[in-house]
C-alpha cells in the first residue's frame, strides 16, 4: 500500500506548478502544466514487483480515476477511494473498510501532503534521453531528502507528449516495484460519486474507522 500511494505523490506532483531549479525539474514542469490541462484523468496500469534475489515476479492490472487531491485506487483485491479529506481502504474479500483521515500518515506517503513542494522533499536528476520508436523519452531519479521507507524512485515521461509512463519504485531491500502506464485517458466524465466509498451500496461490509 506504500508504494501504492507513492505512485499518488508521483501524480499529484504533476498538478501543481513549481519553480524549476535544474533541467529534471523543468521536465516535470512540462508535466505539470499537461496534467493540469487535463482534468479527471483515468489510468490504466501494470503494477508488477520484483525481487532478483528472493525469486518474486508479480504483475497485476490496476485502474487510477484522479482529480486534484481526488483519487479512486482499483487494484490487486482492493479499492481506494480518497474524497480530499477521507481516504476508504475496500477489501472486498474480508468484506471490510478501512476509514481514515486523508491527512494522517499512511506510512509516510500522503498523495494530498506533496501539492506544491516536491521539490523540498525530493533530489530530481536527470539520468538520461533517448528515443523509442516516435517518442522522445526522459529518465528521472528521485531521491527523498528526509529518511523514507524506499532508496530512490526512477520515473519514465514521454516528452513528446508531456506525459508520465513509468515508474519505479527501488527499496532498501531490494525490491522493485513498477507501474507502467498502459493508457491515459484525460477530460473523463464524472458523476460527482466516484471518489468516496458509498456504504449503502455495501450494507453486509464491516467498517472499521481508524481516524483519530
Amino acid at each position: 500500500m506504500k508504494t501504492l500511494l507513492f505512485l499518488f505523490t508521483i501524480l499529484t506532483i504533476t498538478t501543481a506548478p513549481a519553480i524549476s531549479q535544474n533541467q529534471g525539474e523543468k521536465i516535470l514542469d512540462e508535466v505539470a502544466e499537461n496534467t493540469r490541462n487535463m482534468g479527471a484523468i483515468k489510468i490504466l496500469f501494470t503494477y508488477s514487483m520484483t525481487n532478483e534475489e528472493q525469486g518474486i515476479n508479480e504483475s497485476y492490472k490496476g485502474e487510477l480515476l484522479s482529480q486534484g487531491d481526488k483519487y479512486r485506487l482499483k487494484i490487486t483485491g482492493q479499492e481506494v477511494y480518497c474524497d480530499g479529506e477521507t481516504i476508504w481502504t475496500y477489501i472486498p474479500d474480508a468484506m471490510e473498510v478501512q476509514v481514515n483521515d486523508a491527512g494522517q500518515d499512511a506510512g509516510g506517503f500522503n498523495p494530498t501532503s506533496v501539492l506544491t513542494d516536491y521539490e523540498e522533499k525530493f533530489e530530481v536528476k536527470l539520468l538520461e534521453e533517448k528515443t523509442r520508436g516516435n517518442r522522445e523519452l526522459a529518465i528521472l531519479e528521485l531521491t527523498p531528502k528526509q529518511d523514507e521507507q524506499f532508496k530512490k524512485a526512477q520515473i519514465v515521461v514521454d516528452k513528446s507528449k508531456d506525459e508520465l509512463r513509468s515508474l519505479t519504485i527501488f527499496d532498501e531491500i531490494g525490491n522493485e516495484f513498477t507501474y507502467k502506464v498502459d493508457e491515459l485517458l484525460p477530460n473523463i466524465g464524472l458523476k460527482g460519486n466516484e471518489f468516496k466509498f458509498n456504504e449503502a451500496e455495501h450494507p453486509d461490509v464491516d467498517i472499521i474507522d481508524m481516524r483519530y
